[in-house]
C-alpha cells in the first residue's frame, strides 16, 4: 500500500463528528477520544452505536479540504464485529461506500482501502451517480453497522489517506 502511493497524511482525530444515520431512525451513537486505548499511543477514537431502538448505522465523519487522495488506511479494534463500512465522498459530491471484512479478533488490525473505484463490494450514490472516482476527497466516514445484540463499540486510530507520488 505505502509502496504504491508513497506519501500519506494523517487525519487528526479531534476533527470528527458523530452521525447517527438519521435516515433510518432509532440509532444513537457517541464519539470521543479514549485516553486509555490506542494502537501505538493512547488516545484512539472510540465510536459507540446503540441500535436497541432501531436504526441501521452510526458513523464517525470528517470533512476533508478537497485533497487529491487515492486510498485510506486505519487501525481498528472492533471486538465482535465481522466488518466495518468505509464511506468517502469525492470532489463531485458522489459517495462511495465499501464493506471491509475484519478478522475475528479482539486485537488491533489494519484496514487498507487502496483506491476508490467501482467493484462488487463498493456501492455509490449522490451527485454524479456513475461510479467514477474524481480524486479529491471531501468527506470520510467510518461506520459501525447495526449489530445483533443491539450495541457495539469500535476503537479507531492512525487514520491516513494516500496521495499518489508521480
Amino acid at each position: 500500500f505505502k509502496e504504491y502511493f508513497g506519501l500519506f497524511f494523517f487525519l487528526h482525530k479531534i476533527c470528527y463528528i458523530t452521525y447517527g444515520g438519521w435516515e433510518f431512525p432509532g440509532a444513537e451513537g457517541s464519539l470521543g477520544i479514549d485516553t486509555a486505548e490506542g494502537f501505538k499511543q493512547k488516545g484512539a477514537l472510540i465510536l459507540h452505536g446503540d441500535y436497541t431502538k432501531g436504526g441501521a448505522y452510526v458513523a464517525a465523519v470528517r470533512q476533508i479540504p478537497k485533497i487529491e487522495t487515492y486510498g485510506c488506511s486505519f487501525k481498528i479494534k472492533a471486538p465482535g464485529f465481522s466488518s466495518v463500512e468505509l464511506r468517502v465522498k469525492d470532489g463531485s459530491g458522489q459517495t462511495f461506500q465499501q464493506n471491509v471484512q475484519l478478522k475475528d479478533t479482539n486485537e488491533w488490525q489494519k484496514v487498507e482501502v487502496p483506491c476508490f473505484i467501482i467493484s462488487p463490494n463498493i456501492s455509490y450514490f449522490g451527485d454524479e451517480k456513475d461510479g467514477i472516482w474524481r480524486g479529491k476527497l471531501e468527506e470520510l466516514s467510518i461506520i459501525i453497522p447495526c449489530v445483533k445484540d443491539g450495541t457495539g463499540t469500535m476503537w479507531i486510530d492512525e487514520i491516513e489517506c494516500a496521495i499518489r507520488v508521480k
